[in-house]
């Protein structure tokens, strides 16, 4: 299975379960997660989700050998993709995120929608979409300049550079900083503290500070999808895999 699902008392552990591909995120996974995502938001028993991943990267990105086949072309409306960013937008219970290392892609954009980060020394984050080219996803494009500023997210998105785990801090990407060793204990224990408090006004609490952006929000992942599924039928995106595969540098000099 592309993830793990564990109850831990009021906790429902999710984790990232592709290790030997360093956890790339596919229809499958997404389809997976969105499902895990229904499971706990349905159980009155659970009152956290605690996410994380097996391996040494948090998420290495989309799988390019699902992208040469486009997993929008038979429309983004029905897509897994689309599914689980809408469960993420609106998931009504705190989400708590560990992030042991690179988090590329899909892994930069997803934790924009937990309520809370915590990311060891050794994690880095890329935003790799003009390298690619492709275009933001999973809400980013309106979710990251409301994290860390609009002149830093046109930066991160545009350039594709990797951000250190200690710039994501400072700017606010990511909630706490820790030691790698020290990162799933942390995690455990916000989990375990919110996992202690009411559900009920947990829920609330979310529910308020969704509502200010869900429109504006759902309205932005379905642009982003919308401008995706005409990306990856382009020459741009034929170029970058194929580059990625020959492991060479892509050459878009001739491509628009």
């Amino acid at each position: 299975m592309p993830i793990a699902v564990e109850r831990r008392g009021r906790i429902a552990s999710i984790t990232f379960n592709r290790p030997e591909t360093g956890n790339l995120m596919n229809a499958t996974l997404f389809a997976a997660l969105r499902d895990a995502l229904r499971e706990a938001a349905g159980d009155d028993a659970v009152r956290v989700v605690r996410l994380g991943s097996t391996g040494e990267a948090f998420t290495r990105g989309g799988d390019l050998h699902e992208f040469m086949h486009n997993p929008l072309k038979d429309g983004w409306e029905r897509s897994a993709l689309y599914d689980c960013t809408l469960e993420l937008a609106r998931f009504p219970k705190p989400i708590v995120a560990a992030v042991q290392g690179p988090a590329i892609g899909g892994g930069s954009t997803l934790i924009l929608n937990c309520d809370i980060v915590v990311a060891s020394d050794r994690a880095g984050f890329v935003f790799p979409f003009s390298s690619l080219g492709l275009c933001p996803e999973i809400g980013s494009s309106y979710l990251l300049p409301l994290a860390v500023g609009e002149r830093r997210a046109r930066d991160w998105m545009l350039t594709s550079r990797r951000i250190s785990a200690e710039e994501a801090r400072d700017a606010g990407l990511i909630t706490e900083l820790v030691p790698h060793e020290q990162l799933e204990a942390r995690a455990d224990a916000i989990a375990e503290q919110l996992a202690g408090y009411s559900g009920a006004a947990m829920s609330a609490t979310k529910k308020l500070l969704q509502e200010v952006h869900l429109a504006a929000l759902e309205a932005a992942i379905q642009a982003e999808l919308r401008a995706l599924s005409v990306l990856m039928e382009g020459p741009a995106v034929k170029e970058a895999v194929g580059a990625f595969f020959d492991k060479r540098k892509p050459d878009f000099s001739t491509v628009a």
